[in-house]
C-alpha cells in the first residue's frame, strides 16, 4: 500500500474545498420558484386549515411564496 504524501493531501484538500464552494454558490438562491405543498385531503377540513397555517409560517421564515394545493 502506497503511503499518503503531504502533496497528495494538499491536492485533495484544495479539490475538496473547490467542490464545496461550488455547491454552496449553486444553492444561494434556493428556492427560486414558489413552494407547492400538496394536501391529499379536501379543502376546508382540519388538515387543510393546519396546512394553510403552516404555509403562512413557512412564507414568513423563508421569504418565499408557498402555495397550498388540495387534491
Amino acid at each position: 500500500m502506497k503511503p499518503i504524501t503531504y502533496m497528495s493531501l494538499r491536492v485533495a484538500l484544495v479539490l475538496g474545498l473547490g467542490f464545496a464552494s461550488t455547491v454552496a454558490v449553486a444553492q444561494n438562491d434556493y428556492p427560486a420558484r414558489p413552494i407547492k405543498v400538496v394536501m391529499p385531503f379536501t379543502a376546508g377540513g382540519g388538515v387543510d386549515t393546519v396546512g394553510r397555517i403552516l404555509g403562512e409560517g413557512l412564507k414568513e421564515v423563508l421569504g418565499q411564496s408557498v402555495v397550498i394545493e388540495n387534491s
